[in-house]
């Protein structure tokens, strides 16, 4: 991940360079100033006629482009389809006059050319200081005049050219003609009165219930059509503004980002077979020689390694093979060899031997092989993986899962694959069905800020490990918040919730309609750097997001590059069923993440083993390969689509000068930081400092097992109220100001 990251910093640095180069090739043609902006004045003046100086104004405005995104705009964008479409509109509207004049498409190209002039031509007058005029729209305008002329006759470039003119103004500004028809005949219904007196009172959003407090939701039963409908209460004035504000940024029309805008696979020649007999013929000497009669009955070579079945004399134990691994690996000129016994419905045992040329799995392959059906585009939350040894494209099911541990060492594939799970999600699902909140403490790398502006989130992405803690209490919230709604509405998951809705939409007119229930998928990106920080909370929150919050359609995607058990304690590994490794360093490590070695003889580079729930042997993939061009050119897409739309709860998580507790027994959305604190534990905390004469954090820390954060919040909350003194600087313990008496009045301390 390294050596990308440095590549990537190269190529950005190259492309600022071509911006300002730009830029400066784009001034000194606008101003003509010495023979270099003479000739640019003149070449652009061939290409485009009299509109020449918008040609260097939209060179300097790519150079500024390529300058502040370091990266090359997409040419699958809207708005730069329309620029081009403009361009060449006005171009042909310049050859307007050439038109009338010459009726024949074939004679037309050559009388553009001669009006137009050449380059050197126009250079010539440049020089002398001869204004550019008479040259119509250029040779681009000449070609298409000319082109649309031999196709549609000289009726149909008069036409052509504004419809060139307007179709492109449209793609630029994003107007859309039906949208506006749509518009206006909705404006001509309000202006009709209506023939009741009846008020209209609107159905309340999903965006209501972050106005409202938990649990106002009426439920009455419809004897007559047995249907069950949701009637919610009306709202004030002041809410009914802030809800407007949040529909108004939802696009009814977003559209789904198309395969296009990936990457296509390049064509790769990898000879993996040449050597095949005699690897064969190596492998069976050498099992011969250790005394382990077998024979290699079939061969599979995928996209990172070979997979070589071997059927062996009956008896043998596959202890055995594990044992010589590493002089299988020496034998076939192989580092390391791993051991699948026995292969998963068979009676034989794959020896898998790295390849001697890599072939790269591009998502794009990956999401083409989604089948286009009904049943699969309901799976909102199907992302994609790789290919294992048979190239078989493999995916997840996020919400089957339902939470995923993802492990590794450093640069080993992990975070393209969070990567690949965020972009599957983002091109397969719309901001209404599926929500995000990422988690990314990573202090070096930030790789998840990228993301930030995406609909799909619930709130930028969080990169304060404290603040963190808070988040996840959040959604603990939001979990419990959900079981609420479905009590009332007799339902028991998200699937059918969401099943209620829809024959309730049915039947109802556009303002009463409801929203369903959009899925929240969880990502923390580095597990270890929060568990320093607040393990306790941490571990509280994971295990009870993990153990409820399925029917929910919570999920949480967590990513670790410790493995040891401080990091993935018993706790965690017990409610997140399902794994995911890349190569690790020791077999310790593999056995602790999927209960069995194996990880440490894995290739990096993508290659991982992935184990889902209910499974009791992993399967072995060659993650699929994400470009972050690729990645920039989705998130710029979906934000052009619809802005994004944050949860008011999420917006502020806390002060950073004050911290806040977070503790399993729950917290206000809306805690005043200003509001004195008070812990649950605070009386039997003052009961330890007095009779101990002892106070500090790290003692608090160690006796109640608490985080950092909440026993300094209690430290301070103690000097506050005079039961300790002020730090000493020495990093002693502080000094404890009273003591148990015979005061009653104030529960013994005096």
């Amino acid at each position: 991940m390294g050596n990308i990251r440095r590549r990537n910093n190269k190529k950005s640095n190259s492309i600022i360079v071509y911006g300002m180069i730009m830029i400066v090739l784009g001034i000194s043609g606008a101003i003509g100033y010495g023979p270099i902006g003479r000739l640019l004045t003149a070449v652009s003046a061939f290409l485009v006629g009299e509109i020449y100086l918008l040609l260097l104004i939209l060179l300097i405005v790519i150079g500024i482009y390529l300058m502040y995104f370091k990266r090359l705009p997409s040419l699958n964008n809207p708005k730069v389809l329309g620029i081009v479409l403009v361009l060449i509109g006005v171009t042909m509207l310049l050859h307007k006059e050439n038109i009338l004049q010459i009726d024949e498409p074939s004679k037309f190209l050559e009388f553009a050319w001669a009006k137009s002039e050449n380059a050197f031509q126009i250079l010539d007058k440049v020089s002398k200081g001869i204004a550019l005029q008479g040259i119509g729209g250029g040779i681009i305008g000449g070609i298409f005049v000319w082109l649309v002329m031999g196709l549609f006759g000289v009726t149909g470039a008069k036409i052509f050219y504004w419809l060139f003119i307007i179709f492109g103004t449209l793609l630029f500004t994003g107007f859309s003609i039906i949208d506006i028809i749509k518009n206006t005949m909705i404006c001509d219904k309000e202006i009709v009165p209506a023939n009741n007196n009846k008020k209209i009172v609107p159905k309340i959003k999903e965006e209501v219930d972050k106005l409202l407090p938990e649990g106002e939701v009426m439920i009455n039963d419809n004897s007559e059509d047995n249907k069950r409908v949701i009637e919610r209460p009306s709202i004030k004035k002041d809410d009914k503004k802030d809800i407007e504000k949040l529909i108004d940024h939802t696009n009814k029309n977003y559209r789904l980002p198309m395969l296009d805008i990936l990457d296509k696979p390049k064509k790769q020649i990898v000879d993996n077979q040449s050597n095949m007999s005699n690897n064969i013929k190596n492998l069976e000497e050498q099992l011969s020689g250790f005394k382990i009669i077998g024979k290699v009955v079939s061969v599979t070579v995928g996209p990172s390694f070979t997979q070589y079945e071997v059927a062996l004399k009956p008896g043998t134990k596959f202890n055995k093979l594990e044992d010589i691994s590493k002089e299988l690996g020496v034998a076939l000129s192989k580092t390391n060899s791993r051991i699948e016994a026995p292969i998963p419905g068979k009676n034989t045992v794959g020896i898998e031997i790295e390849n001697d040329g890599r072939t790269i799995v591009y998502i794009k392959e990956i999401m083409e092989s989604i089948p286009n059906d009904e049943k699969t585009n309901n799976k909102k939350l199907l992302v994609a993986l790789g290919k294992d040894v048979k190239g078989e494209t493999k995916f997840l099911e996020i919400d089957k899962t339902p939470h995923l541990l993802i492990a590794g060492a450093k640069n080993t594939g992990k975070t393209v694959l969070i990567n690949c799970i965020l972009a599957s999600i983002l091109m397969r699902t719309k901001p209404d069905e599926v929500k995000l909140l990422l988690i990314d403490p990573v202090t070096d790398e930030k790789s998840l800020c990228m993301y930030n502006g995406v609909p799909h989130l619930l709130r930028p992405v969080v990169t304060n490990p404290t603040k963190a803690s808070v988040a996840l209490q959040l959604i603990v919230q939001e979990m419990e918040h959900r079981y609420d709604v479905f009590q009332e509405a007799g339902v028991k998951n998200i699937g059918s919730y969401n099943e209620m809705v829809e024959k309730h939409n049915k039947s109802r007119s556009e303002d009463d309609q409801m929203k369903k229930m959009p899925f929240i998928v969880v990502v923390v990106d580095e597990l270890a750097d929060l568990m320093k920080i607040a393990a306790k909370e941490i571990e509280d929150c994971i295990m009870r997001i993990a153990e409820l919050s399925r029917t929910t359609g919570i999920h949480l995607i967590i990513s670790t590059q410790q493995t040891d058990k401080s990091v993935v304690t018993d706790i965690i590994k017990n409610n997140i069923p399902s794994r995911i490794t890349f190569q690790l360093k020791t077999k310790k490590e593999s056995e602790n993440i999927i209960e069995m070695a194996g990880a440490e003889k894995l290739l990096g580079r993508g290659d991982m083993l992935y184990l889902p729930q209910g499974d009791n042997s992993p399967t072995r993939i060659q993650g699929a390969w994400i470009c972050e061009e690729e990645i920039h050119r989705i998130i710029d897409y979906v934000c052009q689509q619809q802005k994004s739309q944050y949860d008011a709860r999420f917006d502020n998580l806390y002060n950073d000068e004050k911290t806040i507790d977070v503790t399993t027994t729950g917290i206000d959305a809306n805690y005043d930081i200003d509001e004195e604190y008070d812990d649950p534990l605070y009386n039997e905390i003052v009961d330890f400092v007095v009779q101990t004469g002892k106070a500090s954090a790290s003692i608090l820390q160690r006796r109640f097992k608490l985080g950092y954060n909440r026993a300094a919040r209690v430290i301070d909350l103690l000097e506050k109220r005079g039961i300790i003194g002020p730090a000493t600087g020495n990093s002693k313990p502080r000094e404890v100001l009273v003591k148990y008496g015979n005061d009653s009045n104030n529960g013994g301390i005096i």
